[in-house]
């Protein structure tokens, strides 16, 4: 997809009219939809006030799309689960992501895997 493309995917995504991103950041809307049209090349001045005005860091424009953040809202994450002796689990990250993010919930003096360890590949992170 080209920086154009991009541009307009993300201001079509966010609701935003060339109007309104051109009082946003300031640029014309006749270069703006250069820009959406691949006919212009901004200057990274430009790139950073178009940001700005879409509300996206500049990396993110450049972002491949299986790169960009992922936002799992409320309504879209797994139920919990009631694990043994009374653990909770909410399932917090996007499916098919590398990085699984989770709340757990333990009772004081419950254990979640008893006295044996356990080990898995990838990363793991814990907030207590």
């Amino acid at each position: 997809m080209s920086l154009g493309a991009r541009i307009r995917q993300t201001r079509n995504q966010k609701a935003i009219t060339l109007q309104e991103l051109s009082e946003r950041s300031g640029l014309s809307k006749g270069f703006l939809c250069q820009l959406e049209n691949d006919k212009a090349t901004p200057s990274l001045p430009a790139l950073e006030r178009l940001s700005g005005g879409l509300g996206v860091p500049v990396a993110y424009l450049f972002l491949k799309p299986e790169e960009r953040l992922y936002v799992v809202r409320e309504s879209e994450q797994a139920a919990n689960s009631i694990l043994s002796e009374g653990v909770q689990m909410q399932i917090l990250s996007a499916k098919g992501r590398q990085l699984r993010m989770m709340v757990m919930e333990l009772p004081p003096g419950a254990t979640l895997h008893g006295s044996d360890g356990h080990a898995h590949e990838g990363e793991e992170c814990h907030f207590i």
